[in-house]
């Protein structure tokens, strides 16, 4: 039967989840975290390759080891099988027949794709999006197979992959030395620009071949996702899920510590699988940051590349193994609380929300307890707001990239922060916490005054009038943390004076203006809506 395209094909509602299989692509989530975060950003990937990341402090390695042990691959192994499942969701959902709808899922993951390079060529290199996408399109005409095929399919490619047949060629201990010593310094010390074309070099000889030689590996185990879920091995097969757990753990466990790659990556990644299905059926905060994976998964790159990079703090190649873990997870922590808390007011996270709305070819539903998409009045109107919401964000970021990472104030000879520039972060991420919250509930409302923003936003009268104005204290106070934050933690008085005195202008001057604006300009209907927005 040919492959045909279902016109009336909708993106899975919150109710009909699966809420398993969220909490499974959550767990997974953590794991790419900690291993991308200690083998990747910390320091460059053929650092850990070649061994020459060892850490010599104690809890270093006991932290190194678990991670190596317990979660590299196999975190990646257990994301690629969630997402096959996910896959075969989509087409039984979109289908009721057993053609799949072939144009949705091109369109799918060329979207997909798109988003995987952008990560990949101006983020962060060590993207797995790209590799998503390029398998999802292999995958497309295999899913007109019986699946019993399917499965044998991705046991053979799983297979070949580890028995070293693939016939691409990968640089020599040397070079990967070589290039681990240019990217510790690139990374560390280089502009926004010299990182880019040092990327892209290292992309094309080095990240290339890898991801061709992790291919077939990850087809494989999403075709297994495909099967399983297909199987009703996720669902209603409860009695396999004991046996699975005890011969994929064993299997696993034995490969492991017998360092037998093919023994340990696949079987343990099933054992997790089996564990979570068994005891951990429920667990919301894991199931909504499962559900906002791709927008947790770009927030962490974005987060780290600032952290690691040059062009950010230049942290690359200088922190310890622990301490960058618990890291890792405090911000994972903080991920999941976001997301449950997002999900409570969006149907969607914001990258989950544009990929459906590019698949599907229109705006998708995005507020919570409403199915209608925003009129083209009420999308000018988000448009500029995000625009206008930049703002104090570029404005609070100018101390924290024009500091430079020079001795200051507090700071120790080391040219390291002491603990009270520490200060710094913490009120640099309250104010991220709030412009969040005011991005959040100013659209959660922007129906409220839908036609007079469409009216009143001309360029003359935007500041005074537009959505920048309406959301009035809150935002000023998250510019002026960001500001007080970058003054404590490069411990630049002169920073700090100027935070303070832009707090005093806004008090004294421009928020009672910008009242006094929008009163007469608004009038009841401003009134209104300051009765339903708390600030």
């Amino acid at each position: 039967m040919p492959f045909r395209y279902n016109a009336r094909l909708q993106p899975l509602s919150q109710p009909r989840r699966y809420p398993p299989l969220d909490i499974l692509r959550g767990l997974a989530l953590s794991g790419v975290l900690l291993v991308n975060l200690l083998t990747v950003f910390r320091v460059s990937l053929f650092s850990h390759i070649t061994g020459a990341d060892t850490p010599s402090d104690a809890w270093g390695y006991i932290v190194s080891t678990i991670v190596s042990l317990l979660l590299e691959f196999k975190a990646f192994t257990l994301f690629s099988f969630v997402f096959g499942a996910g896959v075969a969701i989509q087409v039984e959902r979109a289908s009721g027949r057993s053609d799949v709808p072939a144009s949705f899922l091109v369109r799918r993951f060329l979207v997909l794709l798109v988003f995987g390079l952008t990560h990949l060529l101006l983020i962060w290199n060590g993207d797995i999006l790209t590799l998503y996408a390029v398998c999802g399109l292999l995958l497309i005409p295999l899913l007109r197979l019986p699946t019993t095929l399917i499965a044998l399919m991705g046991a053979v490619l799983i297979a070949l992959s580890y028995l070293g047949v693939i016939p691409i060629a990968f640089p020599g201990t040397q070079s990967l030395q070589t290039q681990a010593a240019e990217a510790t310094r690139v990374y560390a010390e280089g502009s926004f620009a010299e990182i880019f074309f040092f990327r892209w070099r290292e992309t094309n000889h080095f990240i290339l071949p890898l991801l061709l030689l992790t291919l077939p590996r990850t087809l494989g185990v999403i075709l297994l996702g495909v099967a399983a879920w297909r199987s009703n091995l996720l669902t209603t097969r409860r009695n396999l899920w004991v046996p699975i757990l005890l011969v994929s753990g064993t299997i696993g466990i034995t490969g492991t510590v017998l360092h037998i790659d093919w023994a340990a990556h696949v079987p343990l990644a099933f054992a997790y699988v089996a564990a979570v299905l068994l005891w951990l059926p429920k667990a919301p905060l894991l199931a909504a940051g499962g559900q906002m994976a791709l927008t947790n998964y770009l927030t962490q790159s974005v987060v780290f590349s600032l952290v690691f990079y040059g062009y950010g703090f230049g942290y690359f190649g200088r922190l310890g193994v622990a301490s960058t873990a618990a890291a890792g997870l405090t911000l994972y922590v903080a991920q999941m609380l976001f997301s449950r808390w997002w999900l409570f007011h969006f149907q969607f996270g914001p990258a989950e929300w544009l990929w459906r709305s590019l698949t599907y070819g229109r705006r998708q539903p995005f507020l919570r307890g409403s199915q209608l998409t925003l009129s083209p009045a009420g999308a000018r109107v988000m448009s500029v707001f995000i625009i206008l919401f930049m703002v104090p964000l570029i404005h609070g970021g100018i101390p924290w990239i024009l500091g430079g990472r020079g001795p200051h104030w507090g700071w120790t000879t080391a040219h390291s922060p002491g603990i009270v520039n520490y200060l710094g972060p913490l009120l640099a991420g309250g104010a991220m916490a709030l412009l969040v919250w005011i991005l959040a509930t100013t659209l959660s409302q922007v129906h409220l005054m839908r036609e007079r923003w469409a009216i009143g936003l001309r360029p003359a009268r935007l500041v005074q009038t537009g959505p920048y104005a309406w959301t009035r204290h809150p935002l000023y106070v998250a510019e002026l943390l960001l500001w007080l934050g970058g003054g404590c933690y490069l411990g630049s008085p002169a920073v700090m004076a100027v935070g303070i005195a832009g707090a005093v202008l806004v008090v004294t001057i421009v928020v009672p203006r910008e009242e006094r604006a929008l009163e007469s300009y608004f009038g009841d209907e401003y009134r209104e809506y300051r009765k339903r927005v708390p600030f």
